[in-house]
C-alpha cells in the first residue's frame, strides 16, 4: 500500500475518535458523577490566580479547610450532595494535569471556581484522547506493522467504554499518552535505537509521575523491559538503567520540591494520611477486570471488545518465556503487568479510572493478533473471539425483547459458521472464506459500536448503564 494511503487511513482513524469522543462529551458522562473533574481544575486555576493549590479532597491530613457549596453545571440539581469541602495547600496528587485544565479554563478567562465547567476542562481531554489514539497506532505500526496498527487505532477510536472514559479529567487519561511514549522509545532504543530513545523514556517517565505517583510503573515497566533483554550482559543493564534514572528521576523529585514548598508538614501529612486509607481493592480485583468494567466508581459498561482482548492477554501470559520475550507484544503485557503492580500496591476504591490505562494496551495487543490472522498465520480462535465481540456489541443496542424477530437469523447462522470454522482445521485451503467473514464480522462490530456511541443520549445513560 502506498504512503499516501497509509497516511489517509491514519488520519481518518483520528478523525472518527475525535468526532466521537467530541459527540456530547458535555453531558455524558454526566457532570458531578466524578467531582475529581472539578477539584483537578480547581487546583490549577487557584495556582496560576493565587500561586495556592486549592482542590477538594477526602483524605483527613489537610488543617485547612473551608465549606463551600459549588452548583457548577447545575450538578447539584441532577446528583443532590451536600456542601463541599475544600481544601489547601492541596497535596492529593502532582500538579501536571490540574495545570492542564485549570490552566486551558484560566485561559478562557474562568476566574472562579463556580464557572469551572466540563464544557471548558473536558476539551484538553479530547485532545489527549486524540493523541493517546495516534500513539497507539505509531506504535503497532512500528512494531507490528500497518494492518495490526489499523486494527489497533480503530478499537481504540471506537471501543464505546473507552470512547466515554477519555472524556473525563481523571489523571489516569494524562497517563495514558505519557505511558505510550515510554513504551515508544523504549521499543526504539531496544532494536537498536540511538541513547537518546532511552532519554526520552526517562523523560516522559518522569512526566507521568507528575500526574500521578502511579506512573512510578513506567519506572518498573523499562527496569523489566531492559533486563530481560537477554542478549546484554548485566553491566550494560544497569549502565543503561542508571542512565534512565539520571533522566527520570529529577523530574520525579520536582513533585517532592512542589509539596514542601508549601509546607514539609502539611505535604508529610498528607502522604501518611494517604497511606492509611481504607484499601478498598480486594482479591477479585483482576476477575472484576475481566467481566465487568468500570466508568466511574458505580457506572459498568459490559465491554466485548475489552473482554476479548483480555483472552489474548492471558492466553500470552502462559506461553513459554524464551517465546515469550521474542515476541512483539510482550512489551505491552509487561507494560500491563507493571502497572498492575502499582495499580493493586496504591489501591483505594475501586473506581473505575484506575484501570483506565490498561485499555491502550489491551486494544495493542487484539489490534496485533488480529494483524497477523489476517496477513500471516490464521488460527481457529480469531473467529470465535469475533463472533465474542459481535455477540456482546448487540446487546447493547437491541434488548432481548426486540432480538426475538431476529433470532431465527442468529440460531441458523451462528452454528453454521462455527461448523464451517471447524473445517479450516481440516482445509486450510478455506483460510481466504474464514478471513473474509472475520474482517466482515469484526466490520460489523465496529459499525455497531460507532451507531451505538452517535445515538447515545442522556436518558439511555441514566437508564441502561448500571
Amino acid at each position: 500500500m502506498k504512503k499516501i494511503a497509509k497516511v489517509f487511513i491514519f488520519i481518518a482513524i483520528l478523525v472518527l475518535g475525535f468526532l466521537l469522543r467530541k459527540k456530547d462529551h458535555v453531558v455524558i458522562p454526566i457532570p458531578g458523577q466524578s467531582m475529581d473533574e472539578y477539584s483537578y481544575s480547581w487546583v490549577g486555576l487557584s495556582l496560576l490566580k493565587v500561586c495556592m493549590p486549592v482542590g477538594m479532597s477526602g483524605i483527613p491530613g489537610y488543617k485547612n479547610r473551608t465549606i463551600k457549596y459549588i452548583n457548577v453545571d447545575r450538578y447539584q440539581q441532577v446528583i443532590p450532595s451536600n456542601p463541599l469541602e475544600i481544601n489547601y495547600p492541596w497535596m492529593d496528587h502532582p500538579p501536571l494535569l490540574p495545570l492542564l485544565t485549570g490552566g486551558y479554563a484560566y485561559f478562557k478567562n474562568v476566574k472562579n471556581f463556580e464557572s469551572v465547567s466540563v464544557q471548558v476542562i473536558r476539551k484538553p481531554m479530547l485532545l489527549l484522547g486524540v493523541i493517546s489514539l495516534a500513539l497507539v497506532f505509531i506504535y503497532v505500526y512500528q512494531s507490528s506493522g500497518f494492518v495490526a496498527a489499523v486494527f489497533s487505532g480503530i478499537f481504540y477510536a471506537t471501543t464505546p467504554l473507552i470512547v466515554l472514559s477519555s472524556r473525563m479529567v481523571q489523571g489516569e487519561n494524562a497517563l495514558i499518552p505519557l505511558f505510550l511514549l515510554v513504551l515508544i522509545f523504549s521499543h526504539r532504543y531496544s532494536h537498536g535505537g540511538k541513547k537518546v530513545n532511552l532519554y526520552l523514556a526517562g523523560v516522559f517517565a518522569g512526566l507521568s509521575t507528575l500526574v500521578k505517583l502511579s506512573g512510578i510503573s513506567s519506572y518498573l515497566f523499562v527496569l523489566i523491559y531492559l533486563f530481560l533483554n537477554t542478549k546484554k550482559p548485566l553491566k550494560t543493564f544497569l549502565s543503561e538503567y542508571l542512565y534512565f534514572l539520571l533522566v527520570a528521576s529529577p523530574i520525579t523529585l520536582m513533585f517532592f520540591v512542589y509539596g514542601v514548598s508549601f509546607g514539609l508538614e502539611n505535604f508529610i501529612n498528607i502522604f501518611k494520611s494517604s497511606a492509611d486509607r481504607f484499601y478498598g481493592i480486594g482479591p477479585s480485583l483482576l476477575l472484576e477486570l475481566f467481566k465487568s468494567q468500570r466508568l466511574t466508581q458505580h457506572k459498568y459498561i459490559t465491554e466485548p471488545i475489552i473482554f476479548s482482548a483480555w483472552i489474548i492477554f492471558f492466553s500470552i501470559t502462559f506461553k513459554k518465556i524464551n517465546s515469550f520475550i521474542t515476541k512483539t507484544y510482550y512489551a505491552p503485557v509487561l507494560f500491563m503487568l507493571s502497572y498492575l503492580c502499582t495499580f493493586i500496591f496504591f489501591g483505594s476504591q475501586p473506581y473505575g479510572w484506575y484501570s483506565f490505562p490498561l485499555w491502550p494496551f489491551l486494544c495493542i495487543l487484539l489490534g496485533i493478533y488480529f494483524g497477523k490472522i489476517i496477513t500471516q498465520t490464521y488460527t481457529f480462535g480469531a473467529f470465535i473471539l469475533s463472533i465474542l465481540a459481535l455477540g456482546g456489541s448487540l446487546t447493547k443496542i437491541i434488548d432481548i425483547g426486540q432480538f426475538q424477530q431476529y433470532s431465527n437469523y442468529w440460531r441458523f447462522t451462528m452454528p453454521v459458521l462455527l461448523i464451517f470454522s471447524v473445517l479450516y482445521l481440516r482445509f486450510p485451503k478455506l483460510v481466504v472464506f474464514h478471513k473474509t467473514i472475520t474482517i466482515v464480522v469484526i466490520a460489523v462490530t465496529i459499525a455497531i459500536n460507532i451507531y451505538y456511541m452517535l445515538t447515545m443520549t442522556q436518558g439511555y445513560w441514566w437508564n441502561n448503564i448500571s
